[in-house]
């Protein structure tokens, strides 16, 4: 608490202002490759939990999110205009496994 705030004291403000414009350009980087509202979903779940409580169960409650809205979209199949068998959206590793 205290010794956190006697280290801050002794940087000057710019470069704690700099350090804090690197990292926010950095989390907007991050922002911008969310492909999908379930993906936007999950980071503010992510960022209000970390926020409300800490950041290791902000950090869980993001991937509990994303594996349960994973498992919802694996379950919806649709048919594929090329006539081919049924599909799902679901995302898959490079050698077609789940």
């Amino acid at each position: 608490g205290s010794s956190l705030i006697g280290i801050m004291e002794k940087f000057p403000v710019g470069v704690l202002g700099a350090l804090l414009l690197f990292a926010g350009i950095e989390l907007a980087m991050a922002a911008r490759d969310m492909n999908t509202k379930g993906d936007a979903f999950v980071m503010l779940v992510c960022t209000a939990v970390s926020l409300g409580s800490n950041a290791a169960i902000g950090f869980v409650a993001g991937i509990v999110l994303y594996v349960v809205l994973w498992m919802r979209n694996y379950g919806r199949v649709k048919p594929s205009a090329s006539g081919l068998p049924l599909r799902t959206d679901a995302a898959r590793c490079p050698d077609g496994h789940p």
